[in-house]
């Protein structure tokens, strides 16, 4: 695999006398590659530098924070790479809005029954909605129809609404390249895990109507976990399902409350770029355009 490729590439270096230094600019990183090699070269000295550096820089291993160019160092840009990737082993998915547009096509509709209920406020407003729980939006809705109807009232319209009058086909509102990329992903040998916040009745139906149910070796509802979205317990449950530990997952998340709960597991969270819903997703370590650009970093090692 990667990491014997590495492990082999490293020891003839060090067998030649050479340094063998890598430039990688997050912290953390840096601390892992460095036990990382430590474990693989218990006789090497393994010195992790965090900013500048020197070329007397004492070490036969050296990580560092800072790109370089030093002739005195032996630069191996593929093992970069390759050890990079070799730390994340599962990536994490949320489903509302990351695998299919099912945002846009929830907030349009609940607009239109709420108006028939007397709502005059904007579709902004509903969006506030977006990555909370069923229970959440529902106090949401109330809220912001003055209560003329009950949590449990609105429950019932929207169930119904979205049942007969607008049914929800998710194979039509599935993103652009979910497919391939979910399976480029599993071919590069990572483990896949969907995390939503909605009920299991409405998970299984959109990965079974988008035909990618196959790629998840785990897949979580709201009913799996005690606390939902900000809080990490449904990514962590996931890690632990997957037999990872939480700094080898990447969460793809596209809201505040999914970022937040990436984040608070001690994942590296990338987030899908989306203006419509005013979701403040700056937390996130990294934000990209789409799953194709999402699985290209993940895959490449430059997270």
């Amino acid at each position: 695999g990667k990491t014997e490729l590495v492990a082999r590439s490293i020891a003839a270096m060090l067998a030649q006398r050479r340094k063998v230094c890598f430039a990688i600019p997050r912290r953390q990183v840096v601390l892992e590659l460095r036990e990382r090699l430590a474990g693989w070269f218990p006789k090497a000295k393994v010195t992790a530098v965090f900013g500048g550096y020197t070329q007397e820089t004492d070490g036969d291993l050296i990580v560092c924070t800072t790109h370089f160019v030093c002739s005195s160092f032996f630069i191996v840009l593929n093992t970069v790479e390759y050890v990079r990737t070799a730390m994340i082993r599962a990536v994490l998915f949320d489903m509302d809005g990351i695998l299919c547009d099912s945002e846009a096509f929830y907030m349009e509709g609940t607009l239109a029954w709420m108006r028939r209920y007397g709502y005059q406020g904007t579709l902004q407003e509903i969006c506030t909605i977006v990555g909370t729980t069923m229970e959440e939006t529902y106090r949401i809705l109330r809220d912001l129809l003055g209560g003329v109807l009950t949590e449990a009232e609105i429950a019932a319209e929207n169930d119904r609404y979205f049942r007969e009058e607008c049914p929800l086909n998710y194979a039509e509102i599935m993103f652009a390249d979910v497919p391939q990329m979910l399976a480029k992903l599993k071919d590069a040998g990572y483990l896949l895990a969907c995390c939503s916040s909605s009920p299991r009745h409405t998970v299984d139906k959109a990965l079974q109507e988008m035909g990618i149910r196959l790629y998840f070796d785990c897949v979580l509802a709201a009913e799996d976990i005690r606390r939902n979205k900000p809080f990490p317990d449904v990514y962590l449950k996931a890690a632990e399902k997957l037999g990872v530990q939480p700094q080898e997952c990447v969460v793809y998340e596209d809201s505040r409350p999914g970022t937040e709960a990436g984040k608070r597991a001690g994942m590296f969270v990338i987030a899908r770029r989306d203006e419509r819903f005013g979701q403040d997703v700056s937390e996130a370590d990294m934000i990209t355009d789409n799953i194709r650009e999402m699985t290209e970093a993940v895959i490449r090692g430059t997270i």
